[in-house]
């Protein structure tokens, strides 16, 4: 590769900011310039994620992916200047219905099968770890190795990394409004600005990654949904898990400071931005006491929304697309992305630099799907 080529990344989450890592550590030459439609690097997914870091009780295909993309995060935090809040506390999932218990025996299934250490929890189990919890839950799967993360410091302890380099143009406030193929290069109009030329395009803007696509007529088949958050003032008691209540549609941690960040994902969030409504929040409050009515009532300090991209499988798609040359995306996360992002983005720094994908993500490939409709159902 010469030093003449471009690499124009369109997203600033922790996927494109791997992808831009990974091109600087691994010695690329050329230029990259990488393009955020926002004012600051990750502000609309991945500042706004759950923060889980979880590998146990994944699809047989994305096992292997979650073990790596967890060891790169405990290798890049040894390049961070803060701590961002990776602890290895566990995730706790719980369930009640039938649906929901079959389920979590199922990710107890394919833990065993090589997807990390699992261990399923009876009621009284699951109230000896938090006992404030609904009296009607019926089974709790722990992955004791698991864990979690602050998305925000995690994210602009990455970015940082991107910027010690001294060599990645970025242009934070530039919306992509279309791209075409000239010629063999890659011609990206934003909006208020002159275009940018590259050879070639590493799409990793999330939710907006199919709009784009459009453009130059392909299509992504991923949907948007929200995530509402909101953030308490700092609480006792103090307990380490990333906890998922699959009843109530509720995920919750605890930060550093004691704050809890709490936050779920339903039908009746319907709007797709980033605003929270008060009957949003309202949503999230009711989902909070419902699963957890022995913790009180929290003060809510905080609130935002996230977008997340979903794939009909649930699953990543991650690479090429047919006629499309020198075209890379990593989208549809379904809710993973944080974990999987800065591995992803330097497998694919790895693949524009070889020209070869790494074999772990061939399940991931675009041609999988056989575009049916298919309904949301995330979790972290």
């Amino acid at each position: 590769m010469t030093k003449q080529q471009t690499v124009a990344i369109v997203g600033g989450g922790v996927a494109g900011l791997g992808a831009a890592l990974g091109l600087m550590d691994h010695g690329f030459a050329g230029r990259v310039v990488l393009i955020e439609s926002e004012t600051e690097l990750g502000q609309r997914g991945s500042r706004r994620a759950a923060g889980a870091l979880r590998r146990a009780g994944r699809a047989d295909a994305e096992a292997e992916l979650a073990e790596r993309a967890f060891a790169h995060w405990r290798a890049l935090e040894k390049r961070f200047s803060v701590d961002v809040g990776i602890r290895q506390g566990g995730v706790l999932l719980v369930g009640s219905s039938a649906e929901h218990v079959a389920d979590l025996r199922e990710k107890h299934a394919r833990a065993g099968r090589g997807g990390g250490a699992t261990r399923l929890l009876e009621r009284e189990e699951i109230r000896g770890l938090m006992p404030w919890i609904r009296h009607d839950v019926e089974l709790g799967l722990l992955s004791p190795e698991d864990g979690q993360v602050d998305p925000a410091l995690a994210t602009q302890q990455v970015a940082k990394l991107v910027r010690s380099h001294g060599r990645v143009e970025i242009r934070s406030g530039a919306a992509v409004t279309g791209i075409e193929q000239r010629a063999g290069r890659w011609r990206l109009a934003l909006a208020g600005g002159e275009p940018i030329e590259s050879d070639w395009l590493i799409l990793a803007a999330g939710a907006a990654a199919p709009r784009i696509l459009e453009s130059a007529g392909l299509t992504l088949p991923v949907m948007s949904a929200k995530v509402v958050t909101l953030r308490s003032a700092p609480v006792e008691p103090r307990f380490a898990q990333f906890f998922q209540d699959w009843d109530a549609q509720l995920f919750l941690r605890q930060n550093v400071r004691g704050e809890l960040q709490f936050g779920c994902l339903g039908q009746d969030l319907i709007r797709v931005d980033d605003g929270v409504s008060d009957r949003e929040a309202a949503l999230v409050l009711e989902a909070f006491r419902h699963s957890l009515p022995g913790l009180g009532e929290p003060r809510v300090v905080d609130s935002w929304a996230g977008i997340i991209d979903e794939s009909r499988d649930r699953l990543p798609i991650i690479g090429s697309i047919d006629g499309a040359d020198r075209l890379l995306v990593a989208a549809g996360w379904s809710g993973h992305g944080f974990l999987l992002g800065p591995y992803v983005g330097d497998l694919i720094a790895r693949q524009v630099m070889t020209g070869e994908p790494d074999p772990i993500l061939m399940p991931f490939a675009l041609a999988r799907f056989s575009y049916s409709p298919s309904t949301s159902n995330v979790d972290a």
